[in-house]
């Protein structure tokens, strides 16, 4: 319990207690009901959308008054801590004003105030639901006492206002205060203030003992302070028409009925539709009466609030994140107000700085500032008109990623809160790497390439690099941290000159730079081969487009390629001079490297011996005629070829690169099969067998 003293001539002392509530009537809690499912022919029955709410009874103060001497009272009370008032709609943090007031027959018209109350609004600074205060000249009688707190913009605060009638004179020096004597004040006030003096006087003649039990009766209460009990709340009391009666008997309470039901009033309700509330927000939905329990809304949706006296209240609105609301409200008895929708209003944000201020579409960027949501989807933000998906929030950060598809340059940034209104005051510039530099301007696929240049990705996974129409594998990139040095491996599948992008994210590509791609040979099919023969290149770099491959065997330019991709040529060994004949693949102006696995050789081939005779399908060779070789490569120059019978040598009479013609032997050997080669360049040719016949006398003349 807390003391709240109040000067008068027989000073009296005040003592409030907030503390939990007082065993009043069980309240019954507010009703919320959704309206009838309409039906419609062309479309499936509308379901209401029914908010989700919690009931949150409201507290009864009580306390005591005590005079003082000096004709002083001393105000001395304090509000129950936040987790005992929690059931309120305000906290005690809210507490920023206090008036204590006190009025009745005994002042007349008069009205005295706290001292140091504003002459405006009558009311003194508080802190925390402390107060202290005194007021002067306090007359002994029939008094009301009315103590009300506000918020910082002089705002009642819900459920805080507590009236009291009573008298108080030498003999009654302590009074116990709370709701009990309610109805007693409010008819002293109801008859203080009419013009009439005999409303004045009787007023001031009425027997406020017999006036509190007879409304005790109404009330049916029970127990003891401060735990009473009601079976009618004292908001329910009809002091209009009591007042009336009490007129109408001269203030002769014996003369009334308290069973007469004219005295007691019947509750009505209130009920509105909700809108606006975001998902996982809750708002506290209060009247600043003393009955009908306060509401904690946590959806959208029609809510009815029940139990609410009759009067003209103000229905409060209040969340975090949300502009309080304060909307009037008339109760008539036993009837429903209705208020339609009422829209909750966001808090717009507050953007104080970005960062970083610029950068790549897809980067993340942390926007600090105030009264952002602390659920990402309850969040918009938007880069220009583009929006930007939130990937964590809180009341004073966002983290966003800038949304890719965006212009180079400022962009402006704004901020919203579900359907509230967009802040704007921040622009991010939207950039692109750049590629200033390659290590190299050529090279082999499988090479290093180290790009130089601004705004790579620190993260080589957030970085796509391509050549012509290839992206190079994640795994092949690595990047510096600050994001000015990229090096790759030169992908396959590429060829010529190709130009060379970097993008980041979801960023544009930078600007091109062109690198020529170096042809490189990793095997033939064949280290030898004649003319005629198919030779198979395999390795990389090589263009797609036949005529666009120039492959040399040795200094020879092949003019019959035939490309089968970017990995493999086809060519036909020409009929050339034998000899080593290292093949190369040029593309553009870059050439493959002269490397063991492009060694080739082009060997002569002896396609037919040309003589007089055959044997069993060979030639027959006559010693000391001449032959003639029919074949490919040989040399044109006669001493270059060399012509093997066996183990014999011969040198050609004549050549050319598919004939030649040289003298058999005479010591070509016996008769019988011998082997016949060519080896042009000191490059053998395959072997073809001949027939040497048998040396036969010839009597009639000569040897054959």
């Amino acid at each position: 319990m807390k003391r709240l003293c109040l000067p008068l001539a027989a000073s009296l002392c005040l003592f409030v207690s907030c503390q939990s509530p007082p065993q009043q009537n069980t309240l019954a809690p507010p009703v919320y009901r959704a309206p009838v499912d309409t039906l419609s022919i062309q479309q499936e029955p509308l379901k209401p959308q029914i908010a989700s709410v919690t009931a949150q009874p409201k507290p009864a103060p009580f306390g005591e008054i005590k005079a003082l001497p000096r004709q002083q009272m001393q105000v001395n009370f304090t509000y129950p801590a936040a987790q005992e008032f929690g059931t309120q709609a305000f906290g005690c943090g809210e507490v920023a004003y206090a008036s204590v007031a006190v009025s009745g027959p005994a002042l007349g018209e008069d009205i005295l105030y706290a001292n140091g109350s504003d002459p405006t609004h009558h009311m003194f600074s508080a802190t925390n639901c402390q107060i202290s205060a005194v007021v002067n000249a306090v007359p002994y009688g029939h008094l009301v006492t009315t103590i009300r707190l506000y918020d910082a913009d002089r705002n009642l605060l819900s459920g805080s206002e507590l009236v009291s009638g009573f008298h108080l004179s030498e003999a009654n020096r302590l009074v116990q205060i709370s709701y009990r004597q309610t109805p007693v004040g409010r008819i002293l006030e109801a008859l203080r203030g009419t013009e009439e003096i005999s409303d004045e006087f009787l007023a001031g003649q009425l027997d406020l003992t017999a006036l509190q039990n007879f409304v005790d009766d109404i009330m049916n209460v029970s127990g003891t302070f401060p735990n009473y009990t009601f079976t009618t709340h004292p908001a329910l009391v009809n002091v209009t028409g009591l007042v009336n009666d009490l007129r109408a008997q001269n203030g002769d309470v014996t003369a009334l009925n308290a069973a007469d039901p004219t005295y007691t009033l019947s509750a009505g309700s209130v009920q509105y539709t909700l809108t606006g509330l975001l998902a996982g927000d809750s708002i506290t939905a209060s009247l600043d009466d003393a009955l009908s329990a306060d509401v904690v809304v946590n959806s959208n949706g029609e809510i009815t609030l029940t139990n609410v006296p009759p009067g003209t209240w103000t229905l409060r609105l209040t969340g975090s994140g949300y502009i309080d609301q304060r909307i009037s409200v008339t109760v008539s008895p036993g009837e429903q107000t209705e208020l339609g929708a009422l829209e909750l209003e966001s808090i717009p944000p507050v953007l104080t700085s970005l960062s970083p201020s610029s950068g790549v579409s897809g980067s993340s960027v942390v926007i600090t500032g105030e009264n952002f949501h602390a659920t990402e989807a309850n969040n918009t933000v938007k880069f220009g008109n583009t929006s930007a998906v939130v990937t964590a929030a809180s009341a004073t950060s966002l983290t966003v990623t800038v949304p890719g598809g965006l212009a180079l340059g400022a962009q402006t940034v704004s901020v919203a809160k579900g359907n509230g209104p967009a802040t704007t005051g921040l622009s991010y510039t939207v950039v692109k790497p750049t590629v200033t530099n390659l290590s190299q301007s050529a090279g082999e696929i499988g090479s290093s390439l180290t790009l130089t240049g601004t705004n790579f990705n620190p993260t080589a996974s957030q970085n796509t690099v391509t050549f012509g129409n290839v992206t190079v594998p994640s795994g092949d990139i690595s990047v510096n941290g600050a994001g000015t040095e990229m090096t790759v491996v030169v992908p396959a599948g590429i060829f010529g000159t190709v130009p060379i992008t970097v993008s980041n994210l979801q960023s544009p590509p930078s600007d091109a730079e062109n690198y020529a791609v170096t042809p490189k040979i990793t095997g033939l099919s064949s280290g030898t081969g004649s003319s005629g023969n198919t030779l198979t290149i395999t390795g990389n770099g090589f263009d797609t487009t036949s005529a666009n491959n120039t492959v040399k065997l040795g200094t020879h330019t092949l003019s019959n390629v035939t490309a089968q991709s970017t990995t493999s040529l086809q060519v036909t060994v020409p009929n050339v001079s034998a000899g080593e004949a290292n093949a190369t693949v040029q593309v553009g102006a870059q050439t493959s490297a002269n490397v063991a696995a492009a060694d080739f050789v082009i060997v002569p081939f002896i396609a037919s011996l040309l003589t007089a005779a055959e044997q069993d399908g060979k030639a027959v060779l006559i010693r000391e005629e001449t032959l003639t070789i029919n074949g490919t490569n040989f040399d044109t120059t006669p001493a270059n070829n060399v012509v093997k019978f066996g183990a014999l040598s011969a040198t050609p009479i004549t050549a050319s690169a598919t004939q030649l013609t040289v003298t058999v032997p005479g010591g070509v050997g016996t008769a019988g099969d011998v082997s016949v080669t060519v080896e042009t360049n000191t490059q053998p040719s395959n072997v073809v067998t001949a027939f040497v016949p048998t040396l036969n006398l010839n009597f009639s003349g000569g040897f054959q």
